[in-house]
């Protein structure tokens, strides 16, 4: 069991962004005895354990435990079932909290945790409920405890200094950024975005040019997945009641961001001819829903079913997406790609409905209520 001591070691000195040179010097010792220790050559003197220990955030009987790691791992798996359907994140939250104390560097554990308590903050049991607010107004619970998202930004911050595979580090300052725009830290949030890579030199854009044949036509299709979601996602944060901006928009403003959502979706849909998109079918539902309401609200019920139309059938689609198991592109350009399908299909924010007098027109026109089946 102590064989595997140095690995040990060398693992929880790396989550804890510490050099060989930095570990001698708190122990006072050499650099040389620590990559020693490190690679099974020598092993550290009993009274030097508890020094270890403490500076590695461990105790030492974690030290010799062959086990500590795939414990680690067991949990993160556990936690992973738990976060494919946002609304039981809070189940996720003692196991990670207690896994954590074990482990307060493992950036697995840490990452999980501060999504779990992100989505507990998203989605409260109280969602949608009314409260009192401090001028004795009466208004929608629209978000959770703050104290869950404060908490959540914290981890993710720890979670950045732990040694991390890029993916999930990106995934991190996602996370951490929209946690500080929703605190309204907007110079934390701004300051942590202008230090990441600029899109033109994200991997999915570069892979192509490093490949040749069939993982060079593979690594554009991914290019293209990529492009298209962020494509969607910007163009959907751009519409007026959706992504928060030009709240006070005309009638003429939202036309031309309805026309926009259409013209997106149709660039996309356009790539793949057989209708099979994967992960973009959510994406693709959203892109359709805003002008299909607009034109709902504004009565020209004619370009609001054309629109009602391929939302429905995205949204079909995408919930037959979830359910795990590979799912393979069909598509021209698309073929050789195969991903995993999500156990649960992404969480769907509450969408505004459609005017009581569309609703009566989806319902009384049978090519419409049938997709609704």
């Amino acid at each position: 069991m102590i064989l595997n001591m140095g690995e040990r070691i060398r693992e929880l000195r790396r989550e804890r962004a510490l050099t060989q040179e930095e570990v001698a010097r708190r122990l006072n010792i050499s650099a040389q005895a620590v990559s020693k220790w490190e690679n099974a050559v020598s092993y550290p003197d009993l009274e030097l354990l508890p020094p270890l220990s403490e500076l590695l955030g461990v105790s030492i009987d974690a030290l010799f435990r062959e086990d500590a790691e795939s414990e680690a791992e067991d949990c993160c798996r556990q936690a992973d079932e738990l976060l494919l359907n946002p609304v039981r994140a809070k189940e996720a939250l003692p196991m990670l909290r207690e896994a954590v104390i074990r482990r307060p560097f493992h950036a697995g554990l840490l990452g999980r945790l501060g999504t779990a308590l992100y989505l507990s903050f998203l989605l409260p049991e109280n969602l949608g409920q009314t409260e009192i607010n401090e001028q004795d107004e009466e208004t929608v619970v629209d978000h959770g405890d703050p104290a869950l998202l404060r908490e959540a930004a914290a981890v993710w911050e720890r979670a950045l200094n732990c040694e991390q595979q890029p993916d999930s580090r990106d995934g991190v300052v996602k996370s951490l950024i929209a946690a500080y725009a929703l605190m309204e830290q907007r110079e934390k949030a701004r300051e942590l975005a202008e230090r990441q890579n600029k899109l033109s030199y994200a991997r999915e854009i570069l892979l192509p040019d490093a490949e040749e044949g069939e993982k060079k036509e593979e690594a554009l299709a991914n290019a293209l997945l990529a492009l298209f979601m962020q494509t969607a996602q910007t163009v959907l944060a751009c519409t007026p009641g959706v992504g928060g901006i030009l709240p006070e928009a005309d009638d003429d403003m939202r036309v031309l961001q309805a026309e926009r959502c259409a013209a997106t979706a149709r660039l996309i849909e356009a790539f793949f001819p057989d209708g099979h998109c994967g992960k973009l079918h959510f994406v693709l539902s959203q892109l359709w829903y805003y002008p299909a309401a607009l034109y709902a609200a504004l009565g020209d019920f004619e370009k609001a079913d054309a629109c009602f139309i391929p939302m429905a059938r995205h949204e079909r689609l995408n919930r037959a997406y979830g359910g795990g198991g590979a799912y393979r592109y069909t598509g021209v350009l698309f073929e050789r790609l195969t991903e995993q399908k999500p156990l649960y299909i992404k969480y769907e924010p509450t969408k505004q409905p459609f005017t009581e007098s569309y609703t009566a027109h989806i319902k009384e026109t049978p090519a419409l209520a049938a997709l609704l089946d």
